[in-house]
Order: structure tokens, then sequence, then C-alpha cells
């Protein structure tokens, strides 16, 4: 009676420990190559998206003097009166550890679940891309908090939450495992247009030990990893990749994905919240750029300082901040382009700095293929361009030297 009771028992577990058969699961999603490449396509989009709607900006521009508001949320950055529970901080936590999350998924679960169908190559492949965003967004979160945890496997936090944060020194030291892994599995040539490239995980790598450098005793900088920075930059710049012959063409979207593009956010304008980029609605002059209701003004705009540091004939200018005069004819091209007028206003007015965004502003239904609705466009959000790695390498040169004959 008890073999019975035994017996029936454990085909009941059996029974009860199916998976469903009509719906995904971790245990069944992974048949093709195609299924195991689509499971790392949001880590392009999706889990950046809370930091590259407000935080990405406020944080960088806004703390970096670039990009005036008198929002409050974003003001703050702007006065270095940052606090506790700022909306951005918070934004830019949830949305980085979201990506450490949806990677983790990857890495932990495509080599062990995978289908036989699916090819040695492209599961590395999808683990080097896993393991690029997950050092990525580490990068971001040790230098705007310092000491973190790190994370490797999601479901353990299930068994205990408590997690211990680790030293700078050895969240760097797991950026660049992730980073190193990345860019021995990752081919030179992106397999999909948008996806990344061996070129894009030496090209972070550089960029990763340049700051690196940086945590040296008395403001000195190491010079291990600045050489490093410098080999890593120097790879990527005699690749073969080119810089785009005109700047202002990065932000139209004909031109994304281009060879000067290493990393970029993938965005899906008028499919739905999370897929898209926003930038625009913020920052675009008014509504008659957008021609969708949105367009906010820029929380006012780029500052007299930035607008200063352009020379005269800078065309980079011209591509980046809108100035009284400026004629823009991939804007409202429908009706003869857009020309931006200098509007009278106050210090706290949306016209104190006299300008505009024109970088990620692509202008209304009618321009651009079409990318643009509500708070949505399809424009890509750079995160590291070939012009950074060359920056990367001359400021690895440089050193802690004032000047160089290099």
């Amino acid at each position: 009676m008890m073999v019975a009771i035994l017996t029936i028992q454990c085909n009941q577990e059996e029974f009860l420990d199916r998976p469903p058969e009509d719906a995904l699961t971790i245990d069944n999603f992974y048949q093709s190559n195609e299924q195991v490449l689509a499971s790392t396509a949001p880590l392009y989009g999706w889990p950046w998206f809370e930091a590259n709607d407000k935080a990405w900006w406020a944080i960088g521009e806004g703390m970096g003097g670039n990009h005036y508001t008198n929002d409050g949320d974003m003001g703050e950055m702007y006065v270095f009166a940052v606090k506790s529970n700022s909306a951005r901080l918070n934004e830019m936590w949830n949305s980085l550890f979201r990506v450490v999350a949806h990677s983790n998924s990857v890495i932990n679960n495509v080599p062990e679940k995978s289908a036989e169908a699916v090819s040695d190559e492209i599961k590395r492949h999808a683990v080097a891309e896993a393991k690029f965003m997950r050092a990525t967004a580490y990068f971001y979160l040790v230098r705007l908090w310092g000491p973190i945890p790190i994370i490797e496997n999601n479901e353990e936090l299930v068994i205990d939450f408590k997690v211990p944060k680790n030293p700078e020194e050895d969240v760097y030291k797991f950026i660049i495992m992730d980073l190193e892994w990345a860019m021995e599995n990752l081919p030179e040539t992106p397999l999909h247009t948008g996806r990344l490239s061996k070129w894009s995980a030496e090209g972070m790598l550089a960029k990763v030990y340049l700051a690196k450098a940086g945590l040296g005793q008395n403001g000195s900088r190491k010079q291990l990893d600045l050489d490093n920075a410098k080999t890593h930059a120097a790879n990527v710049i005699n690749s073969g990749l080119m810089l785009m012959p005109e700047y202002g063409d990065l932000f139209i979207t004909e031109y994304e994905n281009s060879d000067e593009s290493l990393f970029a956010f993938q965005w899906i304008a008028c499919l739905g919240w999370g897929t898209q980029n926003t930038n625009q609605a913020y920052w675009a002059k008014d509504a008659t750029v957008t021609g969708v209701g949105d367009g906010w003004g820029g929380y006012i705009g780029p500052t007299i300082d930035l607008q200063n540091d352009y020379e005269t004939g800078d065309k980079r200018r011209y591509h980046t901040i809108m100035l009284d005069g400026d004629y823009y004819p991939n804007i409202k091209s429908t009706s003869g382009g857009f020309t931006y007028t200098q509007q009278p206003g106050g210090s706290m007015s949306a016209n104190a700095t006299h300008s505009a965004v024109k970088k990620y502003v692509i202008g209304n239904p009618g321009d651009n293929g079409g990318q643009v609705c509500f708070m949505s466009t399809g424009i890509n959000t750079y995160v590291l361009r070939l012009a950074d790695v060359y920056l990367i390498y001359a400021e690895a040169v440089l050193g802690n030297s004032a000047n160089t004959s290099d």
C-alpha cells in the first residue's frame, strides 16, 4: 500500500511539473537560432527606456551644466541639490538593474535551456550581447553610486533578497571580465543591423579603463589603466570603421546604425509605451515642430555656457542647438521647412537661454520617414560612437600630462 501511495504521489508531481504546451516558458522558448536572438533583442531598448526618458539627460546634461530647466525634478540636478528620493535617480536605478536582470536571464538560461537546433555560435553571441549590456549598466551604476551589489542570478534573490554591496574596484573588475568575454565572442561585423560587434565591446572596454584610471590617489591617473584604454581604443580606430562624413546625418533616421554607431538604443515609434524615444516630446521648441501635440520647449534648453563652447563655424552646433534664424529643411519639410525664431523671456521663462534643442528632434509625421507619434519617435539614442573612441584615445595619450607631442 505504501509503495502504491508513493507511486501515485510521484506521478502527480510529474504531472504537475509539466510546462504548459500552449504558452511560452523559459523551458520551451529557446528552440531555434531566431528565438535565441529574439531573447536579446529587448536589451537594445525596453529595459533602458526609463533611464532614456528623463533620467539620462537630467543627470548627464543637467549636472554637466549643459541643460537648464525650472522643472523641480530636473532642476535639482542642475543646482547639485539632489535628494535621496529623487525621481530621476530612482528611474535610473530601476532601469539599470532591469537591464542587469534581463541580461542575467539570458546569460544563465540560454546555454542550459537552448534546444539542439540552436548553434553554439548563436548561444555565445546571445550571452556576449547580454554580458555587454550587463557591463554597460554596471558601468553607469558604479559611477553614479560607487559601491553597489553585484547580482549574477536573479533567482537567488527570491531566497535571500539582502544583497551586500561590493567595492568599486571589484565592480570594475566584474565589468571588465564581462566586456572581455563579449569582445572575444562577438563578430567583427554585426550579425544584424543595429546589433553589437567586437568593436562595440572593445570600445566600451577602452572607456571603462579610462574611467577606472581616474580612481588613483591624489588626483593622479593610473598609468596601467591609461595604457589599456589607449591600446583598446587604438584597436577600434584601426579596425576599418569610418566616421560619418557629415555630423548632422547621425541624427537623421535614414543614416542610423552606420559604422560610427558602436552601441545605440534601437527605438520603435508608434508601437507602445516603453519601445519609443520620448526625447523630442520634451525638447522640441513647441507643438508646431512635432505636429502631434507634444513639444514642451526642452525644459528651457541648452545653457549659454554650452552655446559659447562652440567656436565660430563649428558645424556641430547647428545640429545640436537651435539659435535665432537657424533654418532646418528636414523639419516641417512638407511646408517649406522650419526657422527657429528667438523669443524674449526672463530668467525662468521657457526662452531664458534663447535657444532650443535640435539633437534628437526630427520633426512631424511628414518628416524623416514618418517615425513620429505623440511622445514617440524612432530615432536611436547613441551610447557609444566611434567619435567617442577617438576622444578616449586622445585623453589616454595625454594621461597625467598637461600636453603631449604625440
